[in-house]
């Protein structure tokens, strides 16, 4: 039987996507929407109101610029201040993650409430927002849409969304986005996006923010291995501009006399305020706009959402012998720029184990002593290592973040860990 090379998800794709991470993109909801070598024309087509997004200084290098151009309906400057939102719940002003600890930690299981989207909670810290460095660790239960009218956007950093179960349809400014269990998604800083459920069957879905507060996420190096293998560029989905409105023709007049179509949002992404929630040094703040933020009809450039399907990954295995190091199963990388070459402030790699429990973890500080117990490692040094074996009887991923600096963790996921007990609590193969 030849190995798939996609997953085969139980909620289908509905969507249609450009291909192809750090490619310069371009998209339109309606012919002509798009401007031509003019970034910013005094009239764009369609009455639209031109806009720059910007990832990266305006004069970093050419090969780290990220940043896209998008033609809206609406001004995104037309909004009323932010205030304090829910300041009341944890989730909303959490307390800053203090505890921080040389000894291992463990969870056979994470509780966690379920709600919508902005109802996150956060795990653990390593950096600081506003200094812009280091990463944070968010969980989402997600069993229910935003409300309506309701748009949510990270100023802390680029958002790494990884589900554990169940999937998450996300509409951003850029375009929509399904994912699923077993891929992931990135939504730069700032982007405004929305989270519902696409499946009827699945009343949640689960699973964990990277939040990167310094850069962005990219593919690693690829050194010896060459030109292609790991994730390759091509296999990455970028998604396609989608108007939350239509066109109406004769609306106003263009520059050689005749009628000209407007674009013009739906009535009820129009008619009353949207609320915009952001994430601001781990606060959520909102703030009033009166229209849609998804009023977006053409875009260019190089700053994008995106997904990846983790079963178009392509091993290199240390087939012969030897533990090679997590760093051969690489996914995406985030260089942690001004340190020694090499070093990331996280790195994603794709591990699958039968040492795990569904929603389980667990979390080893740098230099700390990992692995099995003494009883267990004497049944695997008494294993036939010649004859083939089946290391697992299910498809089984999770979910391997390695940082360049140690955690800090929130009280509420101490309290639920088994912490501080040796390798006993981690569950290992069984030598078979």
């Amino acid at each position: 039987m030849p190995i798939p090379i996609v997953t085969k998800f139980a909620v289908p794709e509905k969507y249609k996507y450009l291909n192809g991470l750090g490619n310069f993109h371009s998209s339109e909801a309606f012919p002509g929407a798009d401007t031509q070598v003019n970034n910013d024309p005094q009239k764009p087509s369609y009455g639209l109101h031109t806009e720059k997004i910007s990832g990266s200084g305006f004069v970093a290098p050419r090969h780290l610029q990220l940043h896209s151009y998008v033609y809206r309906t609406h001004t995104s400057f037309d909004c009323e201040p932010s205030k304090e939102y829910n300041w009341d719940q944890e989730y909303a002003s959490p307390t800053r993650p203090n505890f921080i600890s040389p000894n291992p930690f463990n969870w056979v299981t994470i509780k966690l409430e379920p709600g919508d989207w902005t109802q996150q909670r956060q795990l653990g810290t390593n950096g600081d927002p506003q200094r812009k460095s280091g990463a944070s660790l968010w969980l989402f239960n997600v069993n229910k849409d935003m409300e309506a009218r309701t748009a949510f956007t990270s100023l802390d950093g680029e958002a790494f969304i990884v589900p554990q179960s169940g999937a998450l349809d996300i509409q951003t400014e850029f375009g929509k986005l399904l994912v699923r269990q077993n891929e992931f998604a990135v939504i730069p800083r700032g982007v405004k996006y929305r989270v519902g459920l696409p499946d009827t069957k699945r009343a949640t879905a689960r699973g964990y923010v990277i939040e990167l507060h310094d850069g962005h996420f990219r593919l690693p190096e690829l050194g010896i291995i060459g030109s292609t293998g790991l994730a390759n560029q091509r296999d990455f989905q970028i998604p396609t501009a989608c108007y939350d409105g239509k066109l109406e023709p004769e609306k106003t007049t263009d520059t050689t006399g005749g009628n000209a179509p407007v674009a013009v949002p739906n009535s009820d992404a129009f008619n009353g305020d949207w609320t915009i929630i952001s994430r601001h040094c781990s606060e959520l703040w909102s703030y009033s706009q009166p229209a849609t933020p998804f009023d977006v009809a053409a875009w260019h450039g190089t700053l994008y959402p995106y997904k990846y399907d983790l079963a178009k990954f392509s091993h290199l295995e240390n087939a012969v012998y030897d533990h090679h190091d997590p760093s051969l199963f690489t996914v995406m990388t985030a260089p942690a720029f001004g340190k020694q070459p090499g070093t990331a402030v996280v790195d994603f790699p794709l591990n699958k184990a039968l040492d795990f429990v569904p929603f389980g973890a667990w979390m080893r500080a740098s230099m700390a002593a990992h692995g099995t117990e003494e009883d267990l490692f004497t049944k695997w040094r008494e294993v036939d290592a010649t004859k083939p074996r089946k290391s697992g009887t299910k498809d089984f991923s999770i979910l391997l973040v390695e940082t360049d600096m140690p955690w800090y963790l929130a009280s509420w996921a101490v309290e639920q860990s088994d912490s501080q007990n040796s390798s006993k609590s981690e569950m290992a193969f069984k030598a078979e």
